[in-house]
Formats: structure tokens, sequence, C-alpha cells
């Protein structure tokens, strides 16, 4: 669900919809909830791809030399430079709507 809930195409569809506040959208994460993401499914070949991306990516993340002071807006743009590539391969999966 990680991977998918991270995809650009989940967060496009979602922005329409989001509060926008002092700094900016927010509240992402209780809306993406609203919508109908399916459940894991270890047979289904996408869902493992999206897993597998998912979980490299949670390592790249840990591993990322972030300082105690690096606020969210800052750690947020590092991982989705680093994580472009990833991301995209997700974003693929997620639009040809074969979940």
């Amino acid at each position: 669900m990680c991977g998918v809930i991270n995809s650009n195409i989940i967060h496009q569809i979602v922005k329409p919809i989001q509060p926008h506040g002092k700094w900016g959208y927010r509240d992402i994460g209780r809306l993406i909830l609203k919508f109908n993401i399916p459940k894991f499914e270890k047979e289904n070949s996408n869902h493992k791809k999206i897993s597998e991306i998912s979980k490299k990516c949670h390592k790249v993340v840990r591993e990322l030399p972030f300082k105690p002071e690096d606020g969210f807006r800052k750690r947020r743009n590092v991982v989705l430079i680093k994580l472009k590539e990833e991301i995209e391969e997700i974003d693929k999966i997620v639009i040809n709507k074969t979940l």
C-alpha cells in the first residue's frame, strides 16, 4: 500500500480535493484512504512488483543522511528527487489499472 500511496498518480487524484492551508496542501494521508485502493494480493504480479519497489525505497530513505534540524519539506524534496525513477515505475503500474 505504501508504494501506491506514494505514487504521483494518487497525489494527482487527491490534489483537487485537498485543503490548502498557510503552509500549502495538507491532509493527504486522510484523503487517500477515501479511495478504493485494492488490498494486497500476493499472487498479483503488479502488487508484488510495487511491494518490491516500495521496500527498496524504504531502504534508500532509511540510509539518507538527514539531520535532526532538516524540516519535512526538505526531507520530502530530497526523497522525491532520490526516488524519482522508482516512483515513475510505480506510476506506470498504477496507470495500467491492472491492480
